[in-house]
């Protein structure tokens, strides 16, 4: 083992929040070994007081290849704990996206590599470019494919609404008693509220919470009378659910115009984030093309991987996708030379 010194500017880490702690050099790789940590925010759930709890077990973050020389960081990221809802949280940094092991300088240049083995004339016959919200990724596909239309995915725009809604409604449940009759609605209907209302089933059941059997509707119904704010929130979101699958693009975005002052700051953040990509997602409403094939894909190799509950064989898992999705993969045979 040999240690290396003055690294930090070499390996490309610009947080001044991560302090390295040792660098040094394997057979196979060189290691870094970092802490991340900085002064404590403000709760992101109750926006109370936030202290320094602990750190992480220390993460495997592969960064770029020091001469040749595969790059591993080792970083622990500090924990902190809110005093008045008990919520830990863990530190951010912008080397590596949250609940992601892949550094996103190593994600967007193995893009960049593989497209670039396109000639540009190619590349500018590209007329559309589907992706997600993750906003490094779209100057990274503006210069590869200059000429195409970048369009954001319906389903994680959706999903960015769904989880402010979601946010708003567990801050609004945790002011009720737990053991009180809207804290239990809130919490055991939570899927009710999340759905389109116009999607919403006619089928009635028996509510435990409520002791009655009563019609999903009207489950919303009686739980909205607990709190005008929620109920607030909740016309806001569908309204805006309704204007997206209608393509209404002129009401959506008045619609975000009009109460962007007015709503939480996790509604605030969404806001902020569809305002910065309108474009993107007037494309996304004004054409057909979107993620969801790609997104089932995903899916579905995520649950065949849980299902196995891990492969020791790369191979073997590659087969079970093939078969789980009917993908027949044309055999070849070797030809000899006539030479």
């Amino acid at each position: 083992m040999r240690p290396i010194k003055n690294t930090t500017e070499l390996i490309g880490i610009k947080d001044q929040n991560i302090k390295i702690s040792l660098v040094f050099e394997t057979d196979t790789h060189i290691e870094i070994q970092a802490k991340l940590d900085y002064p404590a925010p403000s709760c992101p759930h109750c926006h109370g007081k936030m202290i320094k709890y602990d750190f992480q077990k220390p993460s495997k973050t592969p960064l770029l290849e020091q001469a040749g020389t595969p790059t591993l960081l080792r970083l622990k990221k500090r924990r902190f704990q809110c005093k008045s809802c008990r919520s830990v949280t863990v530190a951010e940094t912008s080397i590596v996206e949250k609940n992601s092991q892949i550094s996103n300088l190593v994600r967007q240049t193995t893009i960049r590599n593989y497209f670039l083995k396109y000639p540009l004339k190619v590349r500018q016959q590209v007329q559309f470019i589907t992706m997600d919200m993750s906003g490094a990724y779209i100057p990274l596909a503006r210069k590869l494919f200059p000429n195409a239309k970048i369009v954001l995915d319906r389903f994680h725009i959706i999903q960015h609404l769904g989880r402010a809604f979601l946010k708003t409604r567990i801050a609004i449940m945790n002011q009720f008693d737990k053991k009180s009759l809207p804290y239990r609605a809130l919490k055991n209907h939570w899927r009710l509220f999340q759905k389109d209302s116009r999607k919403l089933s006619l089928n009635s059941f028996y509510s435990k919470t409520f002791r009655q059997t009563l019609a999903p509707h009207e489950v919303v119904a009686k739980t909205l009378v607990f709190s005008k704010e929620l109920t607030d929130y909740y016309t806001l979101y569908q309204l805006l659910l309704f204007h997206f699958q209608e393509k209404r693009v002129d009401e959506f975005f008045e619609l975000i115009e009009e109460n962007r002052s007015k709503v939480n700051h996790y509604f605030q953040t969404v806001f902020r984030t569809f305002l910065r990509h309108k474009q993107y997602i007037k494309n996304a409403l004004e054409t057909d093309y979107s993620n969801a094939k790609l997104e089932a894909t995903n899916k579905l190799i995520k649950d065949i991987k849980r299902l196995g509950f891990g492969f020791r064989n790369f191979i073997n898992f590659k087969k079970r996708v093939f078969i789980t999705l009917n993908i027949h993969k044309k055999r070849t045979y070797p030809v000899l030379s006539r030479c």
